[in-house]
């Protein structure tokens, strides 16, 4: 499905928009349950527990929802800026596979119930001392709320944008949004028993996944990684099928079983439709021009695109293959 570019962006905006909103929610969420640990009414093992539950997983668990949000945004970001340098700006033939996008909301579903699982079982420890003290109540609903809007806003992706080109995202959120599947799962496991019990309390003080959801939010905002996505996708684009580049085999012929016609764009007809079994030869493409030092604009003809201007920038010769941007 060919879609405009301005269209990819006002998905972008829209996402990021929910993303805005949830992030707010979550910062909300994050002070009531900080709050929750920095009471002083609780005292004991108790206290001691749900202040390392809080510390060690349950604010690290909304930090990473941030994280696998962010890596979501700077996945479309990463996509715009550098189907623009490969692609015009206002080009209508930017393919994107959905396939990805998906995955991405296949995962959300289940974390979000079982974040509010887990903050459930802190609310039942606030109950049990009800009658020594009244505190505040944790509560993620608004932040599950936004979430689903986030969701919401993925899913329409998927419907009006129709097939993505290959993996354009990196697999950073969905590796995320596991990890979160199994800190959910192990305190969802925990969340029946006894906050004093040695199993609970063992648990509890552990703190490698509060380190690990640090190290992955500095990587997330870092430069290194932005500049590292560009370059992962730059690439990935110049192998796609897509992208304008098209690899050479044998005999130097086009990897390609399509006829492709190449006409120059200053008028010279040569219309020759270099359609022979495996590809045209080296003397074929030499013959037309291709191999030269030369950059020359043409004009290609596939099943894909249709007509469309093209530019070669590198030699047979030099590269051992046809690039041309369009």
């Amino acid at each position: 499905m060919k879609i405009k570019m301005s269209e990819v962006i006002a998905q972008r905006d829209s996402l990021k928009s929910s993303i805005s909103q949830t992030k707010s929610q979550l910062s909300s969420a994050k002070k009531k349950l900080k709050s929750a640990a920095n009471s002083e009414a609780l005292k004991g093992d108790v206290k001691d527990a749900i202040d390392n539950k809080i510390n060690n997983y349950q604010v690290p668990l909304l930090t990473n929802y941030v994280n696998s949000l962010d890596v979501i945004s700077q996945g479309y970001d990463n996509l715009i800026s550098t189907f623009k340098s490969i692609v015009s700006e206002n080009s209508d033939s930017a393919i994107i596979d959905t396939d990805v996008l998906q995955q991405m909301v296949d995962k959300f579903g289940s974390p979000l119930e079982q974040l509010k699982t887990s903050s459930d079982a802190i609310n039942k420890a606030i109950d049990d001392v009800a009658d020594i003290i009244t505190l505040n109540k944790v509560t993620t609903d608004d932040a599950i709320s936004e979430f689903r809007g986030a969701k919401k806003v993925l899913t329409n992706t998927i419907k009006d944008m129709g097939t993505f080109n290959n993996t354009v995202f990196t697999s950073e959120a969905g590796d995320i949004l596991d990890e979160q599947n199994t800190q959910i799962t192990s305190l969802s496991d925990l969340g029946s028993g006894s906050y004093t019990s040695k199993k609970a309390k063992d648990f509890y003080k552990k703190t490698a996944f509060k380190t690990e959801v640090k190290e992955t939010k500095l990587v997330v905002s870092g430069k290194a990684r932005r500049d590292q996505l560009k370059s992962d996708l730059a690439k990935e684009l110049q192998t796609s099928k897509y992208s304008g580049y098209m690899n050479l085999s044998g005999a130097m012929a086009l990897a390609t079983a399509m006829p492709i016609a190449l006409t120059w764009k200053k008028g010279a007809k040569i219309n020759k439709t270099l359609s022979k079994p495996g590809g045209p030869s080296e003397k074929d493409l030499e013959s037309i021009g291709v191999g030269t030092k030369e950059s020359k604009e043409i004009l290609l003809y596939d099943n894909l695109y249709g007509y469309a201007k093209y530019t070669f920038e590198t030699s047979v010769s030099n590269k051992g293959k046809v690039a041309f941007t369009f």
